[in-house]
């Protein structure tokens, strides 16, 4: 969501920006985008690879343990369960999606995209640094110099201990207060 957030916000139809576990760029996008060309074209775009599932998610659960395949979201077990409840998040990925994906992650982390935002609107960056997604912060560090490299106001905030879902964590009064004064100065 963030990658999307992120890009949408060129379009500069906002006050301010949010992103939520978000990651900077990394050169294994380029050879993830020649596979998926390569899927796609052999496969077809709706074809549904186990192992483009397992080249994208299968390293977030390393630090957590097994007993749960979404251990990487969030320590909260009610949230992981309502999400493998919803129909809407436990969908397979196509070939075509995956290749999408990675087109909007090497998009949204150029230094052109950073320098296309406007100089006016601030930006919050937000994860845990114990999110895989970001790289455990690394990611998000990276996009946080992009941007003030670009001259964009951002802030970014990394809570302790907290994974994917800062708001579906322990530090959600943390991250609801930091959002709410974000939205509010």
């Amino acid at each position: 969501g963030s990658f999307i957030v992120r890009l949408a916000a060129v379009r500069d139809k906002h006050d301010k920006l949010i992103g939520l576990g978000t990651d900077g760029p990394r050169s294994e996008y380029i050879i993830s985008q020649y596979y998926l060309s390569l899927l796609k074209a052999v496969k077809g775009e709706r074809y549904i690879s186990p192992m483009s599932k397992k080249l994208a998610f299968g390293k977030y659960n390393e630090r957590f343990g097994n007993d749960d395949p979404l251990n990487w979201l969030t320590k909260n077990a009610d949230v992981r369960d309502a999400y493998r409840a919803d129909r809407l998040c436990t969908y397979d990925f196509t070939t075509g999606a995956y290749l999408d994906l990675v087109k909007l992650l090497r998009r949204c982390n150029t230094k052109k995209w950073a320098e296309s935002l406007n100089k006016n609107k601030p930006v919050l960056l937000m994860s845990g640094t114990d999110d895989p997604v970001g790289h455990y912060g690394a990611g998000v560090r990276k996009v946080n110099d992009m941007l003030r490299d670009a001259g964009v106001p951002v802030t970014m905030k990394l809570y302790e201990n907290c994974r994917h879902e800062v708001i579906n964590e322990t530090c959600y009064d943390d991250a609801l207060n930091d959002m709410l004064k974000f939205v509010n100065d």
